[in-house]
């Protein structure tokens, strides 16, 4: 997938939670149940958001560090809050300049350390980092679709779904008829 594609799938996800999020009260956005989902929508929600401000954030110096998220709770407690950052992140992935899509950066993620090591930074590129940031994303909103139907919320039945998912389940649909 071209590195324009990858910006386009991901501004399109952030959009997709743009226009869930303008569907939901409140209540559903910040309500968990501890027996059914430990973590409310705003969770996932903000936990995506702080990956996409850390990607932005580290491209100038050519290093991103996913460990160091701000974790803002105003993101995962006010929908508009939520819904103004994401509208924020899908303008600044547009502004990428194309030169640096195809850069050499530089991961810190000690995801499953039990030190604070931050000597644990690996090579990769700004495309393969849109690439994470997509499958990261649709993971989280799986999850949100689930919360949303444990809560009785009709949700769209592609949310949540990767684009290559999608285009499989249409086509096994195409074949059957």
């Amino acid at each position: 997938m071209s590195a324009h594609r990858l910006i386009v799938e991901n501004t399109g996800l952030l959009r997709q939670a743009v226009s869930l999020l303008q569907q939901l009260n409140d209540d559903q956005f910040r309500r968990h149940d501890p027996a059914k989902y430990p973590s409310c929508i705003g969770k996932h929600i903000r936990h995506c958001v702080d990956h996409y401000d850390k990607f932005i954030a580290g491209l100038d110096a050519g290093k991103i560090n996913y460990d160091e998220r701000p974790r803002d709770t105003s993101v995962e407690i006010d929908r508009r809050v939520a819904i103004v950052r994401l509208q924020q992140l899908g303008e600044a992935l547009q502004h990428i300049p194309k030169a640096v899509l195809s850069d050499t950066v530089f991961i810190n993620s000690n995801e499953g350390e039990h030190n604070n090591c931050s000597a644990n930074w690996n090579v990769s590129s700004v495309a393969r980092e849109l690439q994470f940031l997509i499958s990261h994303t649709v993971h989280h909103y799986a999850l949100v679709a689930m919360i949303l139907r444990l809560q009785n919320v009709e949700v769209d039945s592609e949310f949540g779904f990767a684009q290559s998912t999608i285009k499989h389940e249409r086509s096994r649909k195409l074949c059957a008829q």
